[in-house]
Parts: structure tokens; sequence; C-alpha cells
């Protein structure tokens, strides 16, 4: 082979010149390149077990739905527990609103009071139950469509059943601040 720089004569395959060090071009030899194939974005993608692709593809994930549910359960009950304290001690509710209402608070009974607060607490906690109920069941759909997926069953489980209970348990605790009010 001939340098392009210096015009020495080089044995074949060296990669620099003997006399210059400058780069040599490759022999290329008439190989058959392939031709272009279009790709097929219809048909499926084989995956071998030791791919790196594989891992991406069955990580499971968390449904945000299920945690929000699980969150909104958690806050059905605690409505619940503020619910039923303040429907019980209807004396504790008087003390704590004479306390920041002053002379108004004397216009009121304590058990007019008790009931307004247990509405009040027994309408959120409404509204949370119903909102957990509605995301644990939409996680849990989402979850049985696709198993492979996403993960978290049981929060999602645990997250319908708290706002099933939650629902139940506010609704009666609205019906007696009701029935305290009239």
């Amino acid at each position: 082979m001939i340098c392009p720089r210096c015009q020495e004569e080089n044995p074949e395959g060296r990669g620099f010149c003997i006399r210059c060090a400058y780069p040599l071009p490759e022999e290329r030899q008439s190989e058959q390149v392939p031709a272009y194939e279009p790709i097929n974005f219809d048909l499926p993608v084989n995956i071998q077990p030791d791919s790196p692709l594989r891992s991406t593809q069955s990580a499971r994930r968390p449904i945000a739905l299920g945690i929000v549910g699980f969150v909104m359960g958690i806050l059905g009950l605690l409505m619940t527990f503020y619910g039923v304290m303040f429907l019980t001690s209807k004396d504790t509710v008087y003390e704590l609103f004479t306390e920041y209402a002053g002379a108004m608070a004397e216009e009121y009974e304590a058990e007019w009071l008790a009931g307004i607060y247990g509405m009040m607490f027994g309408s959120a906690g409404v509204i949370f139950g119903l909102l957990a109920a509605i995301f644990g069941r939409k996680a849990l759909r989402r979850l049985s469509a696709e198993p492979d997926r996403y993960a978290g069953r049981g929060m999602y489980l645990i997250a319908l059943i708290l706002g099933i209970v939650s629902l139940a348990a506010c609704v009666v605790i609205f019906a007696a601040g009701v029935k305290m009010v009239k």
C-alpha cells in the first residue's frame, strides 16, 4: 500500500506508514452491504431474558390513585373520630366555643353546638370516605387489568375498606348531628 502523504511503499496490513507514521487507509474488500430493511413497528419486539430492557419492563410501580385513596381513607377515619368526640362530649364543645366566641356563645345550647360540629365533621368524613372508596376501587380495577405492571394490592384494598367504613360511620355521625340540632 502506498502512503498518501510521503508516497512510501508499505507492506499490506500495516495501520501506519513505516516512514512518516501517517495513518494508512484500511483495505476494503468487496463486502456485500446488506440492503436497507424498513422497520415494522407493528411486530412485537423479542427481548432476551438477560437483556437490560427486561428489568425495566417488569418493574412494578404503585398506582397514584390507590395512594390517594389510602390517604383519603385515613382522613375519613380522622373525621369520624372527631365527629364522635364532638357528639359525645357536648360540654367540652360548649366550653371550647365559649372560649373562642365569648358572649355570643351564650345564645346557643351545648347540644346544638355539638350537633353542628358533628354535622360538619360527618360531612367532611363522607366526602373523604367517598373519595377513598372511589380511588381504591379504581386502583384495584387497574391492578386487576395489568397485574404485571402495578404493585400494592393490599394498600388499595385497605383504601377501599377505609373509604367504605368511614363513609358509613360519617353518615351516621351526620345523622346524629342533624338530630341534635333539631
